[in-house]
């Protein structure tokens, strides 16, 4: 763009002043929010920079030049030149730090993932794997080289069904395929799921605002396994107790009775 120029002005081209203010205008704008001293604030850093060379080289520089060929006209070029250069500057350390946030950020939730007990995957909208811990792998022992970030949620299924590592699984393959990719799409409920070599676990699934799917599976083996025990323990004193002679019964502080064995229902009649 072509500026007039007033030979018989102290300031030769005025207009050069206009952007000038605008830059100005824009400068105590950023000065005024303070977020340029924040260590963080790179961009902000190096915007601050870029106004003050524009101011510069308008105001200071091009506004008093007499001829686009004239030092001072020159020296405005250069100056602006400068600012942008500060702005590439600027993008340029906030995309390396945004990156390197990103990592830290993804080591951490990564860490973080690796210190649970619990399994735990996310899948995108696709049903495609995008995070996953240890702990999740080794509840799929049959399937672990299959679970990478990429797979398909419905290739894992299939890939439990056909090593048979779900016993309920076995004899209707298609209908449990089906059923457990329907419970995947629509949770509703936590799933038990017992396997193969008698470990159990339950399932709970849940959707996000993006429409991917968190899954936490949780190894219940030990509970299954002290639940067993005083299941046999309850029902060899049950046994016990209604083989003897004498009627036993057991009532509350309330008077209600509680438990009897066969004798004491004898006894009474009833």
């Amino acid at each position: 763009m072509t500026f007039p120029v007033l030979s018989d002005s102290a300031i030769p081209r005025p207009l050069f002043l206009l952007p000038a203010v605008l830059f100005g205008l824009s400068l105590i704008g950023y000065l005024k929010k303070g977020l340029w001293r924040e260590r963080e604030r790179k961009f902000d850093h190096w915007t601050i920079q870029s106004l003050i060379l524009a101011i510069a080289g308008n105001a200071g520089m091009m506004g008093f030049s007499v001829h686009s060929l004239d030092a001072g006209h020159e020296a405005g070029h250069l100056a602006k030149l400068l600012g942008y250069l500060c702005i590439l500057v600027g993008l340029l350390i906030s995309m390396r730090t945004a990156f390197q946030q990103s990592e830290t950020s993804d080591r951490r939730l990564r860490s973080a993932l690796e210190t649970l007990e619990e399994g735990f995957a996310l899948y995108d909208e696709e049903d495609r794997l995008v995070v996953f811990n240890e702990p999740y792998v080794r509840l799929h022992p049959g399937a672990s080289d299959l679970i990478q970030v990429g797979m398909r949620f419905e290739d894992l299924v299939r890939e439990n069904v056909r090593q048979k590592i779900i016993p309920a699984s076995i004899g209707q393959e298609e209908e449990h395929i089906q059923k457990r990719l329907a419970q995947h799409r629509n949770p509703s409920e936590p799933i038990v799921r017992e396997l193969s070599d008698g470990t159990w676990y339950i399932i709970n699934e849940s959707k996000t605002p993006e429409g991917w799917t968190a899954v936490v599976e949780t190894d219940i083996t030990q509970m299954k396994n002290i639940e067993a025990e005083l299941a046999e323990k309850s029902r060899l004193l049950e046994a016990s107790f209604d083989a003897m002679d004498d009627g036993l019964s057991v009532w509350d502080a309330d008077s209600r009775l509680l438990a009897f064995n066969k004798t004491f229902e004898t006894l009474m009649g009833h």
